[in-house]
Order: structure tokens, then C-alpha cells, then sequence
């Protein structure tokens, strides 16, 4: 996508979001949605979990750190995108047409 040459969107103050963080203990597969808070810290409390990312959607994006029991996580197909292990985390963003791991 290619930016216009109007000027630039200034943000004089820092951004709030509310209801933007989920700290979560799991004990099964958690898929998240669209409601779902984009900051996610899920503490894993069994091994083979997986987090499932919603239907692509472009320029949609999630933080995902783990936290107890390394975790898997995938896209709405099941394929997946990247592995976490304790304390690893990740900036997951989707172009519309796949998601992947930017940090």
C-alpha cells in the first residue's frame, strides 16, 4: 500500500486503550477473536495449547507473550506461525491474506 502526500497524523499525547490488555491463564486452546484485546499474556497451565489467530483480516495485528507452558500459535487454518516458549513473545500482524511473526 502506498502512503498519500497529504501531511502526516500527529498524536500530541499518549494513547490510551482501553480494555487493550488480557492476562490470561489457559487451560485449553484459546482463539481469539476480534473483540479480543490486541496485548495478550496467556499463561499456559498444560503443554500442546495452541493460540489460534482470527480469519485474516488486513492490518490486523495481536501481542502475544507466553507464559507458563510453551504454546503454539496458528492461524484460523491450523497452519502454524510460530512456537513460543516461556517468556518469548511476538508482534503477529496479517497483510490480509497471512498472518506473521514481525517481532
Amino acid at each position: 500500500m502506498a502512503f498519500s502526500d497529504k501531511a502526516e497524523f500527529k498524536i500530541p499525547r499518549h494513547i490510551v486503550q482501553p480494555g487493550g490488555v488480557n492476562i490470561e491463564q489457559i487451560s485449553g486452546n484459546r482463539t481469539l477473536t476480534y473483540n479480543d484485546a490486541q496485548y495478550q499474556r496467556l499463561d499456559a497451565q498444560s503443554g500442546s495449547l495452541e493460540v489460534i489467530l482470527p480469519e485474516e483480516k488486513d492490518g490486523a495485528w495481536f501481542v502475544i507473550n507466553c507464559q507458563g507452558t510453551a504454546f503454539t500459535v496458528k492461524d484460523a487454518a491450523g497452519a502454524t506461525v510460530k512456537s513460543l516458549s516461556l517468556g518469548e513473545g511476538g508482534l503477529f500482524a496479517c497483510d490480509g491474506t497471512s498472518w506473521k511473526q514481525f517481532l
